[in-house]
């Protein structure tokens, strides 16, 4: 069973790329065997401004388990723990998302 003490870290970069940005977003994991790569997955998005990148982001965290994030102070690279399976029941609801690091 999920043991509801554990977290997840969904880390991010936003970088500028052309007349736009670029948002980054992974979540880490060792490699094995079967996993090539040190991560379970990365996403990249293409968008017109670090404002419309920060509001991706907050937009994906909350769909993620990250129910706090719309507070958050963005920066242009950083890393946000997350309660994972948000879904599960009601208990989720008021979970935050917690703010480990970003860089100024």
């Amino acid at each position: 069973m999920y043991d509801l003490a554990d977290d997840y870290t969904i880390y991010y970069r936003i970088t500028a790329r052309g007349r736009g940005v670029k948002l980054r977003l992974w979540e880490p994991a060792k490699k094995s065997s079967l996993r090539s790569q040190p991560y379970l997955y990365v996403a990249n998005y293409l968008l017109k401004s670090f404002e419309e990148a920060k509001e991706f982001l907050r937009n994906y965290l909350v769909a993620n388990g990250g129910n706090g994030s719309v507070s958050l102070d963005i920066a242009s690279e950083g890393k946000l723990r997350i309660l994972a399976y948000p879904t599960w029941n009601d208990f989720n609801a008021g979970v935050a998302c917690k703010q480990v690091s970003h860089s100024a």
